[in-house]
């Protein structure tokens, strides 16, 4: 029984087939395991991190900063900015200063010789909601990130703004834009050119600013300026139609900061040169001013009718235009000038126009510079030489803010008081 026993235990203890121990797994078989492993973790978290969406929410900080700076006021004699610790900072118009820019400039030169459009700036901010843009941080890495959709909308869009104001049929017309006048002349200098059916091209494309005497008459290619032929300006007779117009989205809505000029071609070969001209030159306008001025026609749109913005500028202007006249028409030494009244399509009257500029001239023998004249009344004006005319004139522009514009008035009160007093 023992020896049979002893067999057993020792049959039990020997090793099967072979008469080798089975060993474990090698570290060989389990490197390709872990870097599988890590290949799949790397790529899953790659996904994730790629199409996280933000989480809701994201814009509010953007949104309440904005909202603080427009709060901030700056006593209405400026524009405030976050710039620092979440704090609005107050950038002061030229005849204020001040951390809040409460205070005014003593003997500050008046400056009417600007283009900007800021008398637009109380509409503006009666329709804050519909005209701001909050942009994420990440759209526009790509310089041509959404342009073929932005830009689609951009174009029917202006359609429908020429529709609405009547100032120009655009109907079957192609529109090209640009972030930079030159650029934009360029491109239609070079189209109109190229498309001359002359065996020699033409020396001299004609840009024609609208409502000047000379419409373009001298046998060239012609390229019509109508920026400033909007209701808010000039009474609207007929909408224009010429084969190539120029506008800007500074001269209607006032946005001169945002830079934005379109054309409307008719001839569909001086758009297709003009549009690869662009291309070739990598003429491109941002996304995000595209977006800007995507909500700025929207709203021009939307409130077409008693509170238009063409409504609040004739307004404006013709209230400005009322006071200048008033003042000058007790004057011998400056007189403005004359235009004719005219009948208006967009607002069915007969109306006068209320262009942005003033054309002051100096009636006096001895005021060769009227020019230098306003400028010792610390009025700073545009010279009549420098738009092809005389001396004698000069030219103010009446766009300005409603603080500039009573400052103005001001001096220029003050000027023709004095020619009182002279003559008496």
């Amino acid at each position: 029984m023992a020896s049979s026993s002893t067999a057993v235990a020792a049959a039990v203890s020997q090793p099967s087939s072979g008469g080798r121990r089975r060993r474990r797994p090698g570290l060989k078989l389990l490197l390709p395991l872990f870097f599988s492993l890590f290949l799949n973790v790397f790529f899953a978290s790659y996904l994730f991190l790629s199409f996280h969406q933000p989480a809701p929410g994201w814009a509010r900080y953007a949104t309440t900063e904005a909202e603080a700076a427009a709060a901030a006021g700056c006593s209405g004699h400026g524009r405030s900015f976050v710039l620092r610790a979440e704090t609005p900072v107050c950038e002061c118009e030229a005849c204020y200063t001040g951390d809040d820019c409460s205070w005014p400039v003593l003997d500050c030169a008046v400056d009417a010789d600007g283009e900007d459009s800021l008398f637009l700036e109380p509409f503006w901010k009666q329709h804050a909601a519909g005209s701001s843009v909050v942009l994420p941080g990440w759209h526009s890495m790509n310089s041509r990130d959404g342009h073929r959709i932005i830009s689609g909308e951009i174009e029917r869009h202006i359609h429908l703004l020429h529709k609405a104001a009547s100032n120009a049929m655009t109907d079957g017309k192609f529109i090209v834009f640009s972030s930079r006048p030159a650029e934009l002349l360029n491109a239609l200098a070079h189209a109109v050119s190229a498309n001359n059916n002359s065996s020699t091209p033409p020396n001299v494309v004609e840009h024609v600013t609208s409502l000047n005497a000379r419409e373009g008459d001298g046998g060239s290619p012609v390229i019509f300026d109508r920026s400033y032929y909007w209701p808010h300006y000039y009474p609207i007779a007929a909408p224009a139609d010429e084969g190539i117009m120029l506008f800007s989205i500074s001269k209607i809505s006032g946005h001169a900061g945002i830079g934005f000029w379109w054309a409307a071609i008719k001839d569909e070969k001086i758009y297709q040169r003009a549009a690869e001209y662009m291309t070739s030159n990598a003429v491109i306008v941002s996304p995000d001013t595209q977006l800007r001025v995507l909500k700025l026609i929207k709203v021009m749109i939307s409130e077409k009718g008693a509170g238009d913005i063409f409504k609040f500028g004739y307004t404006t202007l013709k209230a400005r235009w009322s006071q200048l006249h008033k003042l000058l028409a007790t004057s011998d030494r400056f007189s403005l000038h004359p235009f004719s009244p005219n009948y208006c399509s967009y607002f069915k009257t007969v109306r006068d126009p209320t262009p942005a500029y003033a054309w002051l001239k100096c009636e006096m023998d001895e005021d060769k510079d009227c020019q230098a004249v306003l400028r010792k009344f610390n009025i700073i004006s545009g010279s009549g030489k420098l738009f092809e005319g005389d001396n004698r004139y000069t030219r103010l522009n009446l766009c300005m803010t409603n603080d500039h514009f009573e400052l103005l008035m001001m001096r220029m009160e003050a000027m023709v008081s004095k020619e009182w007093i002279s003559s008496s």
